[in-house]
């Protein structure tokens, strides 16, 4: 015996969107989860239904997850960063540091295709409700985050009341 080891009894498909964090995920599976549970211990219940094994070799195993994980590797593809982003969302909540400070990251869009010479981690530019940081390829817009000891805010919203901090510095590690 181990850990979701046993028969399979029904899949329910379910596709992942490209702006779903693990918070909208976990809206939509237990929306999902129910009436799928109801219609699986019916057929169960009328023998319309067959178990079947999993295969042990296609098991992965996953590792708990620590706040440390959530640390920000510019020298990734922007499109691993999103990932992170979405997927600690909303904990422990990715990061980034700049001048020994955390900034949180709430929210971001990869921009696929846009490219940028410049070395990863690099703000590129800010723009009216976004800022845009270089990966390892592609770039990252950053539209909500979270400063030390402030509430996560849009970056619109955060511009209006930071001015005296921009540029905020050329790179972030």
């Amino acid at each position: 015996i181990g850990m979701d080891t046993g028969d399979i009894l029904q899949i329910i498909p379910y596709t992942i969107l490209a702006h779903d964090t693990s918070e909208s995920l976990m809206h939509h599976l237990s929306h999902l989860a129910p009436p799928a549970l109801l219609d699986t211990l019916e057929k169960l219940d009328n023998g319309q239904i067959q178990a079947k094994v999993q295969d042990d070799s296609l098991a992965t195993y996953a590792n708990k997850i620590n706040k440390t994980d959530a640390k920000i590797n510019w020298q990734q593809p922007a499109k691993i960063i999103d990932c992170q982003i979405r997927g600690y969302y909303p904990w422990p909540i990715a990061y980034t540091e700049f001048e020994n400070q955390v900034i949180k990251i709430h929210q971001a869009r990869l921009l696929k295709g846009q490219k940028s010479s410049a070395p990863p981690g690099t703000i590129l530019n800010f723009l009216e409700d976004e800022v845009h940081i270089a990966a390892l390829d592609d770039i990252l817009a950053i539209s909500v985050w979270q400063f030390p000891n402030m509430k996560k805010m849009s970056l619109k919203d955060w511009q209006n009341g930071h001015q005296h901090m921009l540029p905020l510095g050329s790179l972030l590690s």
